[in-house]
């Protein structure tokens, strides 16, 4: 039952609705307020066309609408910043928006299918209208929405701006997933961060890769997007400045210590969380970062924070984290399982491999590998020591498994049921590059097959295709300057 709340009005389609059903929900503004937050059971409720809809009701439901007064806003004080669209749920059937603002206004969603559309000057007259959240963090506004109900292998248009001003960003567009993937590509990327250049040697590997592999699944990036995680204006510089590909295409990030170490934060909090709108499972602490998994064909990917180590004593991933990945990677049957996150458990860079900085992956060592090896992760990708290495095959007991059988074909060198996962790192995506340790502490250089450092304002990627029994790696190196772009390196893993 809907009952009266200050600022506004709220009513539902039926106030006999059985348990289960489906019920329709309105609410409407008084003048001088705005919608602020519509919950079910503390979970968003995102109103489409003015309506949203309450599935599987249950008979200790609680619906909580609050208004708040609208305070005074400025239309460039609401224009939108820091654009991202990632899969908001599980399934990655749902697209989550986030951007920025410097003020608090009315934000909104408007999308549509860009089939048939005049994509020089679209008409969005007729688009859907979705209506967003507002939040403060610290210097400015996060603001959020998810598009649901989307036809799968599609693609859709979308801008996102401010109902009551009528401001709104550029057109931005992304493609949902086929109901049946046969093969995927999505790229990795790495620690962008990049101050002095404001992402224009991210901006020369994204327009590589993009030439290579026109239509990726999806853009991943380990952290580190940008040097202060708690700076809005580098958010908006490193996203905005590289919107013509980053505003096409889906991004799922891991939060980086530049997103949660003190010393990058100016105050804020939730910098990684509050850029990416995901539906985040167990009600989880998102002040340093978020984890969270989707599938993807017959792909599942487990998005770890590494952040957790600013929460633990050791310096390690908090328990409930840790109960959880193993539930998450348990839960699924998918072939394939892929791991991604910032802090590198085994890294030839001084945070994997030199004693007195590595004990962060060594504790990481001990919490996860035997849960990766008995859960049958094949594969993890990390970042934070802005070098390329591909690890052995990683064994329960931390081993590397160097016997692991090898296939050719077509010159690449695939690792046949290895049993274990390999651990990458795909170099640096902006312009602080280093090189491989000078020495090592008892062990550590022996895991590596592979191992190099980066090139000073190179950009480095991997493109990461899998297609039924094969997944296969490809690095490149990208001199934006000299207009240059190197494989490097191709190997991959394939099950018999």
């Amino acid at each position: 039952k809907a009952e009266p709340a200050e600022g506004g009005t709220v009513s539902l389609s039926s106030d006999s609705a059985r348990y289960g059903d489906t019920v329709e929900l309105t609410v409407e503004s008084n003048t001088g307020y705005r919608v602020s937050t519509v919950q079910v059971n503390g979970k968003d409720v995102f109103f489409y066309d003015g309506v949203g809809k309450i599935s599987g009701l249950t008979e200790d439901a609680e619906v909580e609408v609050t208004f708040t007064e609208k305070g005074e806003s400025m239309p460039e004080k609401v224009l939108p910043g820091s654009i991202t669209a990632t899969f908001y749920n599980r399934q990655a059937t749902e697209i989550g928006i986030s951007w920025h603002t410097d003020q608090e206004g009315m934000p909104i969603i408007k999308y549509m299918k860009a089939e048939g559309v005049d994509r020089v000057n679209p008409d969005f007259s007729d688009a859907v209208t979705v209506m967003g959240y507002v939040y403060f963090t610290a210097s400015n506004y996060a603001n959020y929405g998810v598009l649901t109900d989307l036809e799968p292998d599609t693609e859709y248009l979308y801008m996102v701006g401010d109902e009551e001003h009528s401001v709104f960003s550029e057109v931005c567009s992304f493609k949902t997933k086929a109901e049946d993937v046969g093969k995927m590509t999505f790229l990795h990327f790495s620690d962008s961060q990049d101050a002095d250049n404001l992402g224009t040697i991210w901006g020369d590997g994204l327009k590589d890769a993009l030439s290579k592999y026109e239509n990726p699944a999806f853009i991943l990036n380990t952290g580190d997007m940008v040097q202060e995680g708690g700076r809005e204006d580098l958010w908006r510089a490193m996203i905005g400045l590289n919107g013509e590909y980053l505003h096409k295409n889906i991004l799922v990030y891991a939060a980086g210590n530049h997103d949660y170490w003190d010393a990058y934060l100016y105050g804020s909090t939730k910098c990684a969380y509050s850029h990416f709108c995901i539906d985040v499972p167990n009600d989880q602490n998102v002040s340093y970062g978020m984890y969270y998994s989707f599938d993807y064909g017959d792909v599942h990917f487990t998005v770890l924070n590494t952040g957790d180590t600013q929460e633990t004593e050791n310096w390690g991933l908090t328990a409930e984290q840790q109960n959880w990945v193993k539930r998450d990677l348990l839960s699924t049957d998918k072939k394939w399982k892929i791991v991604a996150m910032h802090n590198p458990m085994y890294s030839p860079g001084k945070y994997g491999s030199l004693e007195d900085y590595n004990f962060v992956a060594l504790i990481m060592r001990k919490q996860l590998n035997q849960v990766f090896s008995e859960c049958g992760v094949d594969l993890v990708l990390t970042g934070h020591d802005h070098v390329y290495s591909a690890t052995y095959p990683i064994s329960a007991e931390g081993e590397a498994l160097v016997k692991t059988k090898i296939s050719n074909e077509n010159g690449i060198a695939y690792m046949v049921n290895p049993q274990g996962p390999v651990h990458l790192a795909s170099g640096t995506a902006g312009n602080q590059a280093r090189g491989v340790a000078d020495s090592f502490a008892e062990g550590e250089k022996e895991v590596f097959r592979q191992m190099e450092g980066t090139e000073t304002n190179h950009c480095s990627y991997s493109a990461i295709t899998v297609e039924g029994d094969k997944l296969t790696v490809e690095y490149y190196d990208v001199d934006g300057a000299a207009g240059t772009s190197e494989l490097k390196y191709a190997w991959g893993i394939m099950k018999k």
